[in-house]
């Protein structure tokens, strides 16, 4: 199985550019619980709070504190993430349901193997092999890895391009560097619908590569416009390569629920 959870994809992005990412799907929209962020402790990173929700079928209000820190924005350097629940008991965590498992997440450095260095150190407790790459390993790993579940957290949403080389945290080479653009809402929302479309390119050569099942979903919504509405943050999609049930998949917490139900399809 392999899940795509695309940060920052919000149900109307989903709905005008992937109603037919697959040739045959379901698709639906679901919310989430994913607080707009803010410094305040105890309001958690949107993605982790996202991630762990999708992974441990629980709301954030079931999480521990430790799971609403907020991570260095620069460095990224703090206390590693313990998966438990408020009663400080061990969540029951999706990862646990395969044997052979893999998380792909973002990832700086100067080369293209850019050096081991993982964004995600704070998830070192986390009960799968990190993969230390950017979008570009994801063909690799799709082509070459005997996987039972495989996870990618893909950025594309957030940069409009693959990070990559000497270009790495947001320098966009083509354009400009992204904090000279990250405000620039009129502009964000053209590179968020040019990634999109990058998107898709991506998913149709993955169509070509694999009939496994493939589930696209993400870990928050985001606001491009001046206003933002809670709906933008809200909302955002499940879709799936497959004709299936999603009747009863209505919120982010549910997803759990969905995925070991399509791994024990046969």
């Amino acid at each position: 199985m392999i899940v795509i959870t695309l940060d920052g994809l919000r149900w109307d992005t989903a709905e005008k550019y992937l109603k037919n990412i697959f040739q045959k799907q379901s698709m639906r929209m679901i919310k989430n619980n994913v607080q707009y962020y803010t410094n305040e402790p105890g309001k958690g990173q949107p993605t982790t709070v996202g991630l762990v929700t999708l992974w441990s079928g629980l709301k954030p209000n079931q999480f521990h504190e430790n799971l609403m820190h907020h991570i260095d924005p620069i460095y990224n350097k703090n206390m590693p993430y313990e998966f438990f629940d408020k009663d400080g008991k061990p969540m029951d965590l999706i990862w646990n349901y395969f044997n052979k498992r893999y998380f792909l997440c973002n990832a700086w450095g100067p080369n293209p193997m850019l050096n081991g260095e993982l964004f995600f150190t704070h998830m070192n407790n986390l009960p799968a092999e990190r993969r230390p790459s950017d979008e570009l390993g994801f063909w690799r790993d799709i082509a070459t890895l005997d996987y039972d579940l495989y996870w990618f957290h893909c950025t594309y949403l957030e940069y409009g391009y693959i990070k990559h080389g000497p270009y790495q945290q947001g320098l966009n080479p083509v354009v400009k560097e992204y904090k000279d653009w990250r405000h620039d809402k009129p502009f964000k929302k053209q590179v968020h619908e040019f990634a999109i479309k990058r998107f898709k390119f991506m998913i149709n050569m993955l169509n070509d590569m694999t009939d496994d099942v493939v589930v696209i979903t993400s870990d928050h919504g985001t606001g491009l416009d001046n206003q933002i509405k809670q709906e933008d943050l809200d909302e955002i999609p499940v879709i799936v390569n497959r004709d299936v049930d999603l009747s009863d998949i209505n919120y982010q917490w549910d997803m759990k629920k969905l995925l070991l139900r399509l791994k024990d399809e046969k």
